[in-house]
């Protein structure tokens, strides 16, 4: 071999020798075997054919804004998301008064509403007809105009999985579909996302400037970040050694040996460092031979609350799919409507409004018009009654009868009776608009769509359970609850006579009321689901609902990978 070559990379592709050519693949295949085996383990993310780090590498190396933002989108088997919207009158329901066919128009949002629906200008073209069940719909077109989408799932922070559960559950709401019908899909899902090499957390780069970002950058956590960048030296080290014997023609190892002799450096080392720091590195070891991540890195949507997918019983007759039961869901995050309070892997998120802005200035423009709204009555709710069986019930019995006792001061708009009404976006934002206070007790669940609807309209919500918002959606509401709500507990509604929720209301003063209404309005761009590709005037992203529940997952998903590694 020609020892005047000071590398494998500088002689010219048409003058290498035989021994040079065998020796390019051997390491690509002795490098990609090692680190394949170490990416399983979610440790080392490198195969590389070169060692020079041009400009513009450099230049990402410095700043990279998607670094802990990029998210990796599974392409599932169209029959779970597109094949469901191909055939959409099957999620339509006989008593359904419009088909969701319509309601998938516009990505989702439904049909446009505007000036032609409406004769007041301040309904813009950005107003939907849009159903609060098309949430995941809605996030699975924004998730694709996302900014920091990768298709290098190395890369990804989290890993997105556009299964439409919710509208596929509509699909076997008649009591005729037996229980096995309706869980078939959600053990398909799972069946399919155990087979890709994502479910258990293998993270491979295959770019030489992404592996020294890694490597740069590090991990969070420690133990971590020691062992990729050990590992790196070694397998360097090794890489270069295996070089050198090859030039001058000693015998030279095979690919299997290596990697077998660099993983017995890797133990021996860590071993080492385990009786010298006294605990520090206790896990090292536990960490290099890896625990699986069994799709803890990924997250579901759903549009319908998450008691629908947690059916206990295998009664033709009971309600909803077993989808959160199965073994694989409680390592996933869902990002759903309502949430259980006991389940630490569900995050609610907003139910879609009407209003779906395309930028910064349209939302402002609005907000001062929510400002500016003559309110004529104090105290408002737009429901309809509900059987007197349980709690739920029992408040919204308590919240007509004070609200019909009050009727100078509250304004009810029964849906039972005026169903056309209600199912006007205009008619019913009008309505809020009108309002001072806006009465969100339970309905057939705890959450309510309209409690987004009256936030959007600047009215301020009073709320009956604190499983209704303040338990709910943590990520997108303060917890200041006093400056932007009012709460009134079952009790002290229920013993506090016919004209409670008035006399509580009355007796707020009028400059906290001016303040709470200026919080609730300022809450309006946390709770929309703009168009995409959205942008604040100074060329910045605006940040919506969609946004906030992105950022959220990623900090839950990172904050489980701590717990694991570390």
């Amino acid at each position: 071999m020609d020892n005047n070559n000071n590398s494998i990379e500088d002689q010219p592709a048409g003058k290498k020798k035989p021994t040079t050519l065998l020796l390019i693949p051997c390491l690509l295949i002795t490098t990609s075997m090692l680190l394949l085996y170490l990416s399983q383990n979610k440790i080392i993310l490198i195969s590389s054919t070169t060692t020079t780090i041009s400009d513009s590498d450099h230049s990402r190396l410095r700043y990279d804004p998607c670094v802990g933002r990029y998210i990796y989108i599974h392409n599932l088997p169209s029959r779970f998301n597109k094949d469901i919207l191909q055939d959409c009158e099957s999620i339509s329901r006989p008593k359904d008064k419009t088909s969701m066919c319509r309601y998938i128009e516009n990505s989702g949002f439904g049909p446009q509403m505007g000036d032609g629906d409406s004769t007041d200008s301040k309904y813009s073209r950005s107003w939907y007809a849009t159903n609060q069940f098309m949430l995941e719909v809605i996030f699975h077109e924004k998730m694709k105009t996302y900014e920091c989408l990768t298709s290098n799932s190395s890369l990804a922070s989290a890993i997105y999985v556009p299964y439409y559960a919710g509208l596929d559950l509509r699909r076997y709401m008649q009591w005729s579909c037996n229980v096995s019908e309706r869980d078939a899909a959600g053990k398909e899902i799972f069946k399919w996302l155990k087979k890709q090499p994502q479910w258990k957390g293998s993270r491979r780069i295959y770019e030489w400037s992404m592996v020294i970002q890694e490597v740069v950058n590090g991990y969070h956590g420690r133990i971590r970040t020691f062992l990729l960048r050990y590992c790196f030296q070694t397998v360097a080290y090794a890489i270069w050694r295996e070089r050198n014997v090859r030039r001058v023609g000693d015998s030279s190892q095979s690919a299997a040996c290596l990697i077998a002799r660099l993983d017995k450096t890797i133990r021996n080392r860590i071993t080492s460092l385990r009786r010298k720091k006294g605990g520090k590195y206790e896990k090292a070891m536990e960490v290099w031979f890896g625990r699986s991540l069994s799709g803890k890195d990924h997250f579901l949507v759903t549009g319908r609350i998450s008691k629908d997918f947690r059916r206990y019983s295998e009664d033709n007759s009971s309600w909803g799919t077993n989808l959160m039961l199965l073994p694989e869901s409680q390592n996933l995050s869902f990002l759903t409507i309502e949430r259980s309070p006991k389940r630490q892997n569900e995050f609610a998120i907003p139910y879609p409004t009407y209003f779906h802005p395309t930028s910064a200035v349209e939302i402002r423009q609005w907000q001062d018009k929510m400002k500016l709204t003559n309110r004529t009555v104090l105290f408002s709710f737009a429901g309809a009654q509900r059987q007197s069986k349980n709690y739920k019930g029992l408040v919204r019995t308590q919240v007509i009868e004070q609200c019909n006792s009050s009727s100078k001061a509250c304004r009810f708009l029964d849906c039972d009776v005026k169903a056309n009404i209600c199912d006007n976006p205009i008619s019913l934002m009008k309505f809020f608009e009108s309002s001072v206070f806006c009465l969100q007790p339970p309905g057939d669940s705890l959450t309510r769509r309209s409690v987004f609807d009256s936030i959007l309209a600047g009215c301020i919500p009073v709320f009956f359970s604190q499983g209704s918002a303040y338990k709910q959606y943590t990520w997108h509401i303060p917890n200041n609850i006093s400056e932007y709500s009012v709460y009134i507990s079952y009790k002290e509604l229920r013993n506090g006579g016919k004209n409670k929720i008035e006399e509580i209301l009355r007796g707020i003063p009028n400059e906290k009321v001016v303040g709470m209404r200026e919080n609730v309005i300022r809450l309006v761009p946390k709770i929309v689901y703009t168009k995409p590709n959205r942008h604040k005037p100074d060329g910045g992203i605006l940040e919506d609902a969609f946004d906030i529940a992105v950022k959220g997952v990623v900090k839950r998903i990172e904050e489980t990978r701590r717990e694991i590694q570390d």
